[in-house]
């Protein structure tokens, strides 16, 4: 019984005993927006950076958790030393930047993929920061196998996680970096009725992602290519592992 309490306790301190707070992260006034209407236009280095994928039993190297394998990819860049926070409010994993360390808030969900609105609306709150300050990352079926594709607004695509948000923010204006992993072979998904077939899909994006294209991507990230389209250049060093740790 013991160690099951032991399990519940969320890892936060937290004032409703149920979440962090964005005080105790050190993050709340890092989060307020100080550019003007006129510099809308330029790529703001975004405040939160969130990766969507599934909890457990799916595979963690599935595809459909692109998203939080590339945040895990640029975490390792990143000066400080990176530790995951579990938040049970959020049903997400966070990472709050080090003292005097100027990168966005890292944010992995957890709740069922297409769910994972309520995370990312959950986070927004507690961080009180709005959704045009952040970068969702997800996989993509219509962008080739180990290619990134930013999108600044617009609708979800055809991907119900990215749909759950969206619906979630009450807008489509969220910034996006779109992972490409490519739709089912044909000759695979010939048993399932085609490539764009439903069962075809679904057994596609829960599967592990082949090692070239999960190598491409973090190739990517190694040389700086991810951060451009992030809009992070100057606040990382590419290339320079550092620690992660959960």
């Amino acid at each position: 019984a013991e160690r099951a309490r032991s399990f519940r306790r969320p890892c936060f301190p937290a004032i409703d005993r149920r979440c962090c707070c964005s005080q105790q992260l050190g993050v709340a006034q890092s989060m307020t927006r100080t550019c003007s209407p006129a510099s809308s236009t330029v790529l703001q280095p975004p405040r939160v950076l969130v990766g969507l994928r599934n909890p457990w039993p799916v595979p963690r190297r599935s595809r459909h958790n692109m998203g939080a394998l590339v945040l895990e990819a640029l975490a390792a860049n990143f000066e400080d030393e990176v530790e995951w926070r579990w938040c049970w409010s959020c049903m997400c994993w966070i990472a709050a930047p080090g003292e005097g360390c100027d990168r966005p808030v890292l944010v992995q969900t957890y709740a069922p993929y297409n769910w994972s609105g309520f995370s990312v609306r959950r986070v927004l709150e507690l961080l009180d920061t709005q959704a045009e300050d952040m970068v969702l990352l997800h996989d993509d079926l219509d962008v080739a196998p180990g290619r990134s594709v930013s999108k600044a607004s617009g609708s979800a695509g055809g991907n119900r996680g990215v749909k759950s948000v969206l619906e979630s923010l009450g807008t489509d204006r969220v910034r996006r970096l779109r992972l490409g992993i490519g739709r089912p072979a044909e000759a695979e998904a010939a048993s399932s009725g085609g490539s764009r077939s439903r069962r075809a899909v679904i057994a596609h994006v829960l599967s592990e992602v082949d090692a070239d294209t999960l190598a491409s991507f973090q190739a990517s990230v190694a040389a700086g290519e991810v951060h451009k389209l992030l809009g992070l250049e100057g606040t990382v060093q590419p290339g320079t592992p550092g620690k992660a740790s959960t």
